[in-house]
């Protein structure tokens, strides 16, 4: 009876939770997330579909570091990584000192549910004092579209 319950939590959990499965599938900046989301000192935020609605985005997650100093090569490596093997489009992005310092990708997109292409991007941005914030972003809209979203004021 136990391990009917645990199958039938398990495939509940599965079928319930579909996005969260195919969100960031096969990107290392998942691990990001999943592995530093709770920590002390990061803020990890996943807006609802409702909130994203009017912007034409599925999904959104951001994770931001108040001190990114023992997160930074873990960071950078799933960049690259990401960069690499997931054929990223590099949109933007700023080298200092030989360092990213801010990071914009278009990754090859997904088919959604119904069938429809979901564009994803990647953002990235160290600031002052050490800060960084790590973006996902899957939605229907167009690069131009959203650095439009995000520069507005």
């Amino acid at each position: 009876m136990k391990r009917f319950l645990w199958i039938l939590m398990a495939t509940l959990a599965i079928l319930l939770a579909p996005s969260k499965l195919l969100a960031q599938s096969g990107l290392c900046i998942s691990h990001i997330f999943d592995q530093y989301g709770s920590d002390k000192g990061v803020t990890m935020v996943e807006l609802s579909k409702d909130m994203l609605k009017t912007y034409k985005i599925t999904l959104y997650k951001s994770i931001s570091f108040k001190d990114v100093t023992n997160y930074l090569p873990a960071i950078l490596k799933c960049l690259d990584d990401d960069k690499a093997n997931n054929k990223a489009r590099k949109i933007q992005e700023v080298i200092e000192d030989g360092s990213i310092i801010s990071a914009y990708y278009q990754l090859p997109p997904i088919t959604s549910k119904d069938k429809t292409p979901l564009k994803r991007y990647i953002l990235y941005k160290l600031g002052a004092k050490n800060k960084a914030t790590l973006v996902y972003i899957e939605g229907y809209l167009n690069s131009d579209k959203l650095m439009e979203i995000l520069f507005q004021k």
